[in-house]
């Protein structure tokens, strides 16, 4: 059995976004969609990087996800 793993980065957002991510990240379903259909998808890492300067107030996220399904499944 093996799980295919996925890694997506936002690149810089500004803070206006954190709501969207927050979401992203406190829910338990998720699901992606490919080619029309909704796939389910887990989590399994999180990181986050802030600018400091008090002008920038940007955030880069990168988040990990495995499909929720196996590659090869055994009968």
């Amino acid at each position: 059995n093996g799980k295919e793993v996925f890694i997506i980065n936002t690149g810089w957002v500004n803070e206006d976004n954190n709501e969207i991510i927050q979401q992203l990240l406190l829910s338990s379903l998720l699901w992606i969609v490919k080619d029309g259909d909704y796939t389910p998808i887990n989590r399994t890492q999180k990181v986050f990087d802030k600018q400091t300067r008090q002008k920038e107030r940007l955030i880069n996220y990168e988040l990990g996800f495995t499909y929720s399904y196996n590659l090869k499944n055994n009968v």
